[in-house]
């Protein structure tokens, strides 16, 4: 399968400051169903495929003067060939997919009013309204553009910070050319599963993951677990916004062990992904 056939993706790794003493933030992971055709059982970042839908999206989701912010996004998209986005149009729309599929899996809205002030839920009918939308959006009875406009909302691409890219190896069976990007929850918010889609979420420290898989209670594909281990290195949100901001973002492309449940990074890609 080549590069262009691959189905592009964008997942969101979901940030909070933690709860827990001497721990320094959380990220929310969801629990897919057992009997899921990709991953089962697994935990994973909210995320999934884009749609022509994202694409439709373009003219009406973001916010004015967005054009700096995305065409400065699609300089570091496109150098990763061959897995570079291809177009200005492609960046934008996986910035949307991330979006949206943070909503719909998580129920969290990274949206903006027509003020620039982040979307919360402070109102007693917000969260009411946003649980309905949710649920028509993932029953195909809504769009998520008609969403933004119904709430005069619209998106700010410097609310996701790209963090890196990630192509299924070659030896899977069902592969993504996948584009993570880090986001903050925005105060007002609470993130939740969505009972249809998983079988579980919650909020959890990135040693705490580790440290649960290795005991066997934590299952995660080795995207995830990677994940995982490089942000376990920070000591605060800040300092991970900060890094996201400025590294570089190669397209890797992992070697599956013969167990097929370990991945094996190109030497080059081992500390600078």
């Amino acid at each position: 399968m080549s590069a262009q056939a691959l189905p592009l993706a964008a997942s969101v790794l979901l940030l909070r400051e933690a709860t827990a003493a001497g721990a320094p933030f959380e990220l929310y992971m969801l629990r897919r169903p057992e009997r899921a055709r990709f991953a089962p059982g697994a935990y994973i970042f909210p995320g999934g495929v884009l749609d022509r839908e994202d694409r439709a999206a373009i003219p009406r989701a973001f916010a004015p003067r967005s054009e700096p912010a995305i065409a400065a996004l699609h300089a570091r998209m496109a150098t990763a060939d061959p897995f570079a986005s291809p177009d200005e149009e492609t960046t934008a729309a996986l910035l949307v997919c991330a979006v949206r599929e943070l909503f719909e899996e998580a129920g969290v809205l990274l949206a903006r009013t027509a003020r620039g002030a982040p979307v919360g839920s402070t109102e007693p009918s917000v969260p009411a309204r946003r649980q309905a939308q949710r649920e028509e959006l993932l029953a195909g009875k809504l769009v998520f553009a008609a969403l933004l406009d119904a709430e005069r909302l619209r998106l700010a691409p410097d609310d996701l910070v790209y963090f890196s890219h990630w192509i299924t190896p070659e030896a899977s069976r069902i592969r993504f050319d996948t584009h993570f990007f880090l986001a903050v929850l925005p105060e007002g918010q609470a993130a939740a599963h969505y009972a249809g889609e998983m079988a579980g979420g919650l909020w959890i420290t990135p040693r705490e993951g580790l440290a649960r898989r290795a005991r066997g209670d934590f299952p995660l594909i080795p995207v995830q677990q990677r994940h995982l281990e490089r942000l376990a290195g920070f000591d605060s949100i800040a300092a991970l916004l900060a890094f996201g901001r400025a590294k570089a973002v190669p397209a890797v492309l992992p070697v599956m062990s013969e167990q097929g449940r370990e991945v094996d990074l190109p030497e080059e890609l081992v500390r600078c992904w």
